[in-house]
């Protein structure tokens, strides 16, 4: 008997198999593939995945919050049931309080390219966001949530319209706002 427990691990190191309970194992992360009418692109392997948490969403992902927020941030993608690209920057900002004070670097940007045949449509704000438990909720259930940011695009593509919304802490923001520009510009 004590050979075979000398035997084991050595035939779980030759078979392939772990011995680490199933808790223990450190797999690789793997970003996620997202695809709109075509485009395609692989999300930052640190963004999660997770169910959408309304039918109007097609995805949905937990970025993980800066070292000092409290909470982490929402990557939310739906498909546009109508309403232009000025329409929805006008809806967006009506989502935040800004602050009067905010430096003119710090106020809110509006800036279009294109993304292959694509064409984005891209508002960075930031201030207290004013977040609703659900669409259309009624205004009296509002949450205030001060120093948060949203990057957020209008995207036009072929046969569809998209919108895709970055929205948390606004530390945490300005830390994935590198690799969200990048994984929105990888779109192919």
């Amino acid at each position: 008997m004590k050979t075979l427990g000398r035997l084991l691990p050595c035939v779980c190191l030759v078979l392939g198999v772990s011995t680490l309970p199933a808790g223990d194992k450190k797999a690789p992360q793997e970003g996620s593939v997202v695809e709109l009418d075509g485009l395609k692109s692989k999300t930052p392997a640190d963004w999660l995945k997770q169910k959408p948490s309304n039918r109007l969403r097609a995805y949905q992902f937990k970025v993980p919050r800066a070292k000092d927020d409290k909470s982490d941030a929402e990557l939310a993608i739906s498909q546009v049931i109508k309403g232009t690209a000025e329409q929805k920057i006008k809806d967006w900002r009506e989502l935040f309080e800004v602050p009067a004070d905010l430096k003119k670097e710090e106020s809110p940007k509006v800036e279009s390219f294109a993304i292959g045949s694509a064409k984005a449509t891209y508002l960075d704000i930031r201030g207290t966001y004013l977040h609703l438990p659900f669409p259309m909720a009624p205004k009296s259930q509002t949450v205030l949530k001060p120093n948060f940011r949203m990057l957020a695009v209008y995207l036009e593509t072929k046969d569809d319209k998209f919108f895709i919304r970055l929205i948390g802490p606004m530390e945490t923001v300005a830390q994935h706002k590198p690799s969200f520009d990048a994984w929105l510009k990888a779109l192919k």
